[in-house]
């Protein structure tokens, strides 16, 4: 489990409330860089008309008549304190034009490995 990149690319046709068609195109690029032992960093930039497919509490698809723009970037950095516990500190932006919205978010979380299949944690988080 070393590097790791994706890259990916939307292409709608949205039909708005007033019956008209709006072309929507979104973009987006994530990865996941190994540090130290099992830990590793990992980020996601995402661009373009998303809308729902990267926030539904900031970016719609629509706002009135137009189609919404958005832009969205996350970091993270993940740590194994031991094979079976893990934190991820993060943080996220995501920025939407039409409706003048924007939510960031901070995280931190714990998490025990109590089989393969299953976890248990514990995560503060504070969104604006």
């Amino acid at each position: 489990m070393g590097q790791c990149f994706s890259c990916f690319g939307v292409a709608r046709q949205i039909n708005t409330l007033g019956g008209d068609t709006e072309s929507a195109i979104g973009y987006g690029v994530a990865g996941r860089i190994k540090t130290f032992a099992k830990d590793d960093f990992r980020f996601q930039v995402h661009g373009g008309n998303t809308g729902r497919y990267v926030s539904v509490l900031v970016a719609r698809d629509l706002v009135g008549e137009e189609v919404e723009e958005a832009t969205s970037f996350m970091v993270a950095y993940r740590h194994f304190w031991t094979d079976d516990m893990r934190s991820t500190v993060y943080y996220g932006s995501t920025d939407a034009d039409l409706a003048d919205a924007k939510h960031n978010h901070v995280a931190v979380n714990l998490f025990k490995d109590i089989t393969k299949q299953l976890s248990f944690g514990i995560e503060v988080e504070n969104l604006k």
